[in-house]
């Protein structure tokens, strides 16, 4: 099950206000719908997706778990927990996390990128390159894989290939700010 928008027209409104930054709005409607349906795996994913926006990483973590209590199977609800753990300092348990929803689905992209963040955070950057270009490997439509592996690159040391990376990046998303800026970096 690789999904990231729910079918609900209500979440989906919820999910939307998240995305444009209006958290207030968005928690709102994920707790309203909580009310009525507490089994929802997806108002709690929105719950918790909130929370880590907001840098509520302890509050997302209890979001995040109830999703996953109520669907253990969804590779996302195991990458979206081992988020809330990586920014609660926890890497060793982010990366089962990560793992856990690799071995779900293999082909769940996010969860091989975010495993490599883990890595590059704890400097095990050989280990992070390989989930990066796994990552890339099954999706390589998104500006930001290309972009950590880049900046990947460029702490071990090989700047010829991150640059590639972050040009990668910005083939994709000329727009892409962390690339943009890395590569204003160089050149100035």
């Amino acid at each position: 099950m690789n999904r990231s928008l729910p079918d609900d027209p209500i979440l989906l409104s919820g999910f939307q206000a998240w995305r444009s930054n209006r958290f207030k709005e968005a928690l709102g409607i994920f707790k309203a719908f909580l009310t009525t349906k507490p089994d929802s795996d997806d108002a709690w994913r929105g719950v918790g997706s909130v929370y880590w926006s907001m840098q509520r990483f302890e509050d997302s973590l209890l979001a995040f778990q109830a999703a996953l209590r109520l669907s253990p199977t969804d590779p996302m609800h195991w990458a979206d927990v081992g988020l809330a753990l990586r920014d609660l300092k926890l890497p060793e348990q982010s990366i089962n996390m990560f793992e856990v929803a690799i071995a779900l689905d293999e082909r769940y992209d996010p969860a091989w990128n975010e495993r490599g963040n883990v890595l590059f955070d704890i400097g095990k950057y050989h280990d992070a390159i390989q989930s990066y270009d796994r990552a890339i490997a099954l999706c390589s439509t998104r500006a930001v894989y290309f972009h950590n592996r880049g900046e990947c690159r460029l702490m071990m040391g090989d700047k010829p290939t991150a640059t590639a990376n972050f040009r990668a990046a910005l083939a994709l998303d000329p727009r892409y700010q962390p690339s943009l800026k890395r590569l204003q970096y160089f050149a100035g």
